[in-house]
């Protein structure tokens, strides 16, 4: 079973040799804290819980959120909200537990 991060890699490969998108990896571990030993995250009220793991846009002005789930992984609240908010604003809105999952919904979108 492959781990989410590899999930991610073999997504972010296939969708560097796209032309109709370009896509980046969104990190939300937030920042290494050397002296708590911890992840810091962001507390400002304008940061926003459960962005998508790989985020985009279309040739077509299209917003892309790609939520890499593992076979059992489940998405909490936040992320189902955001992919929701996603795709009510007309972005394409994607749980991926494959590379195979993003190759189809693409087929169906493009």
């Amino acid at each position: 079973m492959l781990l989410e991060r590899d999930i991610q890699k073999q997504i972010l490969n296939y969708c560097s040799h796209q032309k109709y998108i370009e896509v980046w990896r969104n990190n939300t571990t937030g920042i290494w804290d050397q002296k708590k030993g911890r992840y810091r995250l962001n507390r400002s009220k304008h940061a926003r819980k459960g962005i998508s793991d790989i985020l985009g846009v279309t040739n077509t002005g299209r917003f892309l959120a790609i939520e890499v789930k593992s076979k059992y992984g489940k998405l909490t609240e936040h992320q189902n909200e955001f992919l929701q908010m996603v795709a009510n604003m007309g972005g394409i809105a994607i749980v991926a537990r494959s590379l195979e999952d993003v190759v189809t919904a693409f087929g169906s979108i493009f």
